[in-house]
């Protein structure tokens, strides 16, 4: 009931305020047709639902590749620019919500709690299988929404009743050999404290919280907001915005990126605002999937109801 309510809340606000974001349009690279053939995504709606999520589900930007999740069609695809030149990954699977890296492995999340990891050097599966009923032991059915792959690392973090962060992991180091070696709460803090020998840098902090290289790991409701701002329900209209949204990612400069609809809010790593934008040429209706690169470079996918296709965007970095 609470993010019922306060999305409403959030939505009222948005409203009343949003001539007090900066306006911000987005650069077309590319358009993209709407369908399942080659060289298209597929957006499909729901009569008398109104429009679902538009697809694709997943979309990252790694090292000039561009990673797409294309819901309907069931594939796993990746394309470069200019042009764009496709490659599939995999087709006939049953795409999910969201796609994470590490900048060596790809983690897609499937719908029912599926998951297949992929080794980016030749795009073999390097692992697939259930977290819901292979791993967590409750059934946190949007567990996807909570998930980094920090280095050799994947947390889910699950908020408690009052908010602090319960964090599940995945170690996928040394010795990796495609089974998931899982932790629950306990055993991840008692992991990182004693026994984690791997490549990146990992700090717990006394009240549980996880840092990643100096990176909270804690982007989803309640917890980052009662870290940063002491309160599990922030007043100002942008902390609101990043606490009911959607985490896209940081940049080099350890700045968090967050989407609500088709606004952006940039934070300092300390939970400050850098800078709070809308996106004027962003689809609203149909979710558009965002990801950043380390220099700040913002890149969506969002489709053109009018034109009837997607079209690839681009935010040079000006904060």
């Amino acid at each position: 009931m609470k993010r019922v309510f306060s999305g409403v809340v959030l939505f009222f606000m948005v409203v009343s305020q949003i001539l007090a974001i900066d306006p911000v349009r987005f650069e077309v690279l590319i358009r993209i047709p709407n369908g399942s053939g080659s060289g298209q995504l597929q957006y499909s709606s729901f009569e008398g639902m109104g429009p679902n999520p538009s697809t694709p589900r997943g979309f990252l930007e790694l090292n000039g590749v561009f990673y797409v999740a294309d819901y309907w069609a069931g594939r796993l695809m990746h394309f470069t620019i200019p042009g764009p030149v496709w490659g599939t990954l995999e087709e006939g699977v049953s795409v999910g919500e969201q796609l994470l890296t590490n900048g060596k492995m790809l983690l897609m999340l499937e719908t029912g709690g599926n998951f297949r990891l992929y080794g980016l050097d030749n795009y073999d599966v390097l692992s697939l299988g259930n977290f819901r009923t292979g791993y967590f032991t409750t059934d946190y059915s949007t567990y996807y929404r909570s998930m980094i792959f920090a280095g050799d690392l994947i947390l889910s973090q699950f908020p408690d009743s009052g908010g602090r962060p319960q964090y599940h992991s995945f170690y996928t180091g040394k010795n990796f050999a495609g089974r998931f070696e899982y932790r629950n709460p306990d055993q991840t803090i008692r992991f990182l404290k004693e026994d984690y020998d791997g490549t990146e840098e990992f700090t717990v902090d006394e009240d549980g919280y996880i840092f990643w290289n100096g990176r909270l790991v804690a982007p989803y409701g309640d917890s980052f907001s009662l870290y940063h701002w002491n309160t599990r329900s922030p007043a100002e209209i942008w902390q609101k915005r990043a606490d009911q949204g959607s985490f896209i990612g940081w940049d080099a400069d350890d700045n968090s990126y967050w989407n609500y609809s088709n606004s952006i809010v940039v934070l300092t790593s300390g939970g400050e605002l850098v800078s709070e934008m809308l996106a004027e040429n962003v689809a609203e209706t149909a979710r558009s999937q965002f990801t950043v690169t380390p220099e700040g470079t913002l890149y969506v996918l969002s489709y053109n109801r009018d034109r009837d296709e997607f079209e690839l965007m681009k935010l040079d970095r000006f904060w």
